[in-house]
């Protein structure tokens, strides 16, 4: 049985982000209408990266290794919370919106993707994974972390890592 949740709700958006509707997730998605989505690096204080495994019943890239965390910003949600929501949901980790910061924003064929990083005190112990949605979790260098994230569909996020790697180092505002 799949791990992902067809019923639920998303706003749709245009690509200004103006919202236009609200569909299941189980609805297609007509040209020119968009979902948001959230995706996070967390890093820990000696500087290695979380990542995880997908669940290996996952609709899309079942197994495959990914960033930290992430998912869909559900009906009602903005980024910064649904953010917050998924890292609670995924990984059992208590993360406050101060403690995130966003580094990028990419426009995709049908959804927007919101790119957090955050630099917390934590190690795998603290991990609580959702066996629905993770298989497993460990730490990384940026060397290992681009290795492991290469072969995950058209995204880019070995590019993504290294987008994190450099906004974590930079204080927040």
């Amino acid at each position: 049985m799949p791990a992902d949740k067809l019923e639920e709700w998303w706003d749709i958006y245009d690509q200004q982000e103006h919202k236009i509707g609200r569909r299941q997730r189980s609805e297609s998605l007509a040209p020119g209408e968009y979902h948001l989505v959230v995706n996070a690096f967390l890093f820990n204080q000696a500087g290695s990266v979380l990542l995880q495994q997908r669940s290996f019943d996952k609709l899309n890239f079942p197994g495959a290794w990914d960033c930290s965390v992430g998912g869909s910003v559900l009906a009602g949600e903005v980024p910064q919370v649904a953010m917050v929501r998924e890292i609670q949901e995924e990984l059992g980790l208590v993360v406050k919106n101060e403690q995130l910061r966003l580094f990028d924003r990419q426009v995709e064929t049908t959804w927007i993707e919101y790119w957090f990083v955050a630099q917390l005190d934590f190690s795998l112990t603290d991990v609580t994974v959702q066996d629905e949605e993770v298989a497993q979790v460990a730490f990384f260098n940026q060397p290992q972390a681009q290795q492991q994230l290469a072969p995950v569909g058209g995204t880019k996020y070995e590019q993504e890592v290294h987008l994190a790697w450099q906004a974590r180092s930079t204080k927040l505002a």
